[in-house]
């Protein structure tokens, strides 16, 4: 019986561990001036996209860039991955730049 008591904590602590890899930090900033902008972006080059998820958000002055997945607007599809670059202009963000992510 104690043996089969060692087992399952053991399993136990191994499951915590394995279920514990690879898991995504969550982004930390606000988001929501960068999806503005990035729908600003999208709208003023009539592409339909939205966001659907930030995956990171670095900031370093008056820049910044996002990792995030798009999707189309209006249908449900398949999420492309996306890194956009923002500069700071009067106080708000405003997308500049995007590059399909790979």
């Amino acid at each position: 019986m104690k043996k089969l008591m060692i087992a399952c904590f053991s399993l136990a602590v191994l499951m915590t561990f394995l279920s514990a890899c690879g898991s995504k930090d969550d982004v930390t900033v606000n988001t929501g001036p960068y999806e503005a902008a990035v729908r600003e972006y999208c709208k003023s080059r009539s592409m339909d996209m939205k966001v659907a998820s930030f995956e990171k958000v670095e900031e370093k002055d008056e820049t910044a860039t996002a990792i995030c997945k798009m999707e189309a607007a209006e249908m449900a599809g398949p999420k492309v991955t996306w890194k956009f670059t923002f500069k700071k202009e009067n106080g708000k963000w405003k997308a500049v730049s995007q590059e399909t992510s790979k």
